[in-house]
């Protein structure tokens, strides 16, 4: 870690090499000064202590940033909305299969809603209905044109309270996938995004009138 600095990298790719706590508060203490864009470290065993000096540390320059499967929970969820809010060059980031659950959610969409992110993963993290109506309300007001919001435990009810800010989005791609929505909460793609190119519902039992709901949806778009 400590040569970083004087070299030119600018991506450095850790995907599932075991690193813990220990391994990124040596790291943090170089990486600030790096000139780094990508940053992988997903599958590994991080946990909330080592985001914690990571995001304190990140360097300027960072555009994408992989955490996906770390152990992550509530603990380190502020110092992650910070670093949304501060790191001005962050367009990325994977915070999937981690421990978030909804109270982490919202104190992400805190930052979110006043960040420049424009991709964001929190795919299984247990967010349920209300993490995910705090992020979708701060969808509303930011960049973000890609969410991944797979396996969180979403039902009718959280996409029914979502419906109107959902249409309002500049999203072009969100994924519903694994989550618990029939064909009461598909009546929301009814009104889909102006923006939207990518909508996937894979694994939910929707059934053919939820279908159908997605069918008027694109009707309605292909005609604007």
């Amino acid at each position: 870690a400590e040569v970083l600095p004087y070299t030119k990298i600018r991506v450095l790719d850790l995907w599932q090499n075991e690193i813990d706590c220990a391994g990124i508060i040596d790291l943090s203490k170089t990486v600030h000064d790096t000139k780094l864009e990508i940053l992988d470290l997903a599958n590994n065993k991080i946990g909330d202590k080592g985001v914690i000096a990571l995001c304190n540390r990140v360097p300027r320059s960072l555009h994408t940033l992989h955490l996906g499967d770390n152990k992550i929970t509530l603990e380190s969820a502020h110092d992650l909305s910070t670093l949304f809010m501060n790191a001005e060059h962050l367009r990325i980031v994977d915070l999937g299969r981690n421990r978030l659950g909804a109270e982490g959610a919202l104190r992400l969409s805190e930052g979110l809603a006043k960040s420049h992110l424009e991709v964001l993963d929190v795919a299984e993290n247990e967010i349920g209905n209300h993490g995910f109506a705090a992020i979708m309300k701060a969808a509303h007001g930011c960049r973000l044109s890609s969410l991944d919001i797979k396996q969180n435990g979403i039902t009718d009810r959280g996409l029914l309270a979502v419906k109107e800010l959902f249409a309002l989005t500049a999203l072009k791609a969100i994924n519903f996938r694994n989550n618990g929505i029939t064909h009461y909460g598909a009546v929301v793609f009814q009104e889909l995004p102006k923006t939207l190119e990518l909508l996937n519902v894979r694994s939910n039992p929707i059934g053919n009138a939820g279908l159908v709901s997605i069918a008027a949806g694109l009707a309605s778009s292909s005609m604007e």
